[in-house]
């Protein structure tokens, strides 16, 4: 289930940067939202942040775990007593970070039902945090389940849009769209490490366009 295999060797680094910048993008996002949250008082943007702040630590979890991966390997550690180590820290880092996005993305699952219900999120969050947990191929569950949570959230906004005509959901909808395809593209990348770069590609403009929709949000 390790990840070090997925990453291309002329790309591996350069991820770790990328992660490191979604997190601040996401933890970004989370924060204006709640900001958002104070101006309206809306439920919904406070549920919207804190899922973007989960979604933040989960890439600063794994972006620091990646860089002792990539300081033993450029230190010259790599020895064969060493290896263990790594993919261990490896298959910590992906756990780590699979569980606190689930948990982030379930989170916006949970605020799209509109309901006031604690017991409904847990369960929901147990769910998607136990079936990567126990899983035979953790990653392959990890990205099967963020796309069938992103088609349901991308659908509600869709319907949002058709039935309220917001021009501002149009960039949400966009940006969805491109975790979506993303996602997808994580799947097929367990065989073709290029759809890897590709995923990261998407992702990054998908939360820079989010982070782009709170901001205009604030300044109205």
């Amino acid at each position: 289930m390790t990840n070090l295999f997925l990453v291309p060797q002329w790309f591996y680094g350069y991820d770790i940067a990328l992660e490191l910048l979604f997190a601040l993008i996401t933890l970004a996002v989370g924060l204006v939202a709640l900001k958002v949250h104070r101006l309206s008082s809306q439920a919904q943007v406070k549920l919207f942040g804190y899922s973007f702040l989960l979604i933040a630590s989960s890439y600063f979890f794994k972006s620091v775990i990646n860089f002792l991966i990539l300081s033993k390997i450029r230190g010259g550690t790599c020895t064969a007593c060493k290896i263990s180590d790594i993919l261990l820290y490896d298959n910590i880092g992906m756990i780590g970070y699979m569980i606190l996005f689930a948990i982030g993305l379930g989170t916006i699952g949970y605020m799209t039902l509109k309901i006031d219900n604690w017991k409904a999120h847990t369960l929901l969050i147990l769910i998607l945090a136990l079936a990567i947990i126990f899983s035979i191929n953790k990653v392959y569950i990890f990205y099967l389940l963020s796309s069938i949570l992103l088609v349901y959230i991308l659908g509600y906004y869709i319907y949002n849009f058709i039935k309220n005509k917001q021009r501002k959901v149009i960039l949400i909808i966009i940006a969805f769209s491109f975790l979506l395809f993303g996602s997808i593209h994580f799947l097929i990348s367990v065989n073709h490490s290029i759809f890897y770069v590709i995923g990261h590609v998407l992702e990054l403009v998908a939360y820079a366009l989010i982070l782009l929709n709170l901001l205009l949000a604030i300044k109205k």
